[in-house]
This record gives structure tokens, C-alpha cells and sequence, in this order.
């Protein structure tokens, strides 16, 4: 075999095992920052502890997922299970993936307890870095209010302007008219719709590949030393 053939094989192999395609999955943030809370805490937003079924980020398949039409327990029973706050609008939760996925849609669980705190309207941004300084809108929402205080909240889905981001910005605008106070909103769950990480670190097979391909390389080379070809 010609070696810069059998070089050119191994690399297409090689970048071809290392990619991850995931299309259509669920996935969470592994980091969310947020105002302080007045009830429950940020990381309620992403923890599952509430959810009637749960997933496994970046594996489980978004559409089967929910199908299966989760919904998110009171809160009132585990205050911990959601977050609210009464910071004046808007309310920003910076989310962080861990790495770049090209993200196409928000599942939103509304506050639950005191219906009249949950979300409203809300606008989704993309960051270019940890920063949040470099914003670009994905879309303005609005959530349905939950039918009754301390009842099961039903997912919501968003369909967002597709982008490859690693950090995400939900700004919380608007309540559904809370008689505590005109900037008390919460949320009790998030979750995310994407295709496939922009970027992977390679696989087993794929680094088992590269060895195989270096051996191969090196009979080659002795079989052209010894024939002279």
C-alpha cells in the first residue's frame, strides 16, 4: 500500500471514530449562576430531584424523552427542588455546558408553589465566553402560568435559534402578576435540546486506531527497505 495513502486512511479513521454524533439529545448545564434566592437555590433548576422522569445529559434522546411527558412535583414539599427570586427584573441565569453544542431548544418547568411567581416572559441569549458580555438573542418567550398553587408543573418547550454555544443566558422579565411583590419569579427545572458536541476528545476505538495505523506504517516502511521499493 502506498504510505501516503495508508496515512491519509488512518487520519480520515481516525477523525471519523473521534467524533461524537448525538443528534437530538437532552442536555443540562454542569455550571448555572444566578441572583441570590429568596426560595430554593440555582442549582434546583438543574439537579432532576422533581422530575417524574429523569434523564442522562448529553445521551438521552430528546423527542423520546419527552414523550414520555415529564412533570416536575410541588416544591413545596422540597423547597430545594426549584429556585426563586426576588431580585428586580430581569433575573439572569448564566448557564455553562462545559463545551460547545449547537442547541436548538429550552424545556422550562414553571414555579409552582405560588403560580402568580412563575415566569412570564423570558428571553434566551448565547455568550461568546464566561464573561456574558458578547450577547446574542435566541428569542423572546412567554410560559403558561401552572393551573394551581402546589400542583405538578408540565414541561414547556422553546424552540430557540439554533447556535453552537458553550454558554447560554435565560433572562427571567416578568411574573404572572405576584401580589408579594412585582419581582418575585422562579422556575423549578430547565433542561436543553441539541444535536451533537462541536468538539469530542477521542475515543478508545480511535486511539486504538492510531496504533494499529502506526504499526502498519512501520511493516510498511520494512517491506520498502527490504525490497527497495
Amino acid at each position: 500500500m502506498n504510505t501516503h495513502y495508508m496515512k491519509a486512511s488512518i487520519f480520515s479513521a481516525l477523525v471519523s471514530a473521534s467524533l461524537t454524533v448525538n443528534a437530538g439529545v437532552v442536555i443540562s448545564p454542569s455550571i448555572i449562576n444566578g441572583p441570590s434566592a429568596a426560595a430554593g437555590n440555582v442549582n434546583g433548576l438543574i439537579n432532576q430531584s422533581g422530575l417524574s422522569s429523569t434523564y442522562i445529559s448529553g445521551i438521552t434522546d430528546f423527542n423520546s424523552y419527552l414523550a414520555t411527558n415529564p412533570t416536575h412535583i410541588d416544591v413545596a414539599s422540597n423547597i430545594s427542588r426549584g429556585y426563586a427570586s426576588v431580585t428586580p427584573f430581569p433575573v439572569n441565569l448564566d448557564l455553562d455546558f462545559g463545551l460547545s453544542y449547537t442547541i436548538t431548544d429550552a424545556v422550562l418547568w414553571n414555579w409552582n408553589w405560588a403560580t402568580t411567581a412563575g415566569t412570564d416572559q423570558f428571553e434566551v441569549f448565547s455568550s461568546i465566553d464566561a464573561t456574558f458580555s458578547t450577547l446574542t438573542s435566541l428569542g423572546t418567550f412567554n410560559m403558561n402560568e401552572v393551573a394551581s398553587n402546589n400542583t405538578a408543573a408540565n414541561h414547556q418547550l422553546f424552540d430557540l435559534t439554533d447556535i453552537s454555544t458553550q454558554y447560554l443566558r435565560v433572562a427571567l422579565q416578568s411574573n404572572h402578576g405576584f401580589s408579594g411583590g412585582s419581582s418575585g419569579v422562579g422556575l423549578v427545572e430547565m433542561a436543553f435540546g441539541a444535536e451533537a458536541p462541536t468538539t469530542s476528545a477521542p475515543t478508545p476505538s480511535a486511539i486504538a486506531l492510531l496504533g494499529l495505523g502506526i504499526a502498519g506504517l512501520q511493516i510498511s516502511r520494512k517491506r520498502q527497505a527490504i525490497t527497495g521499493k
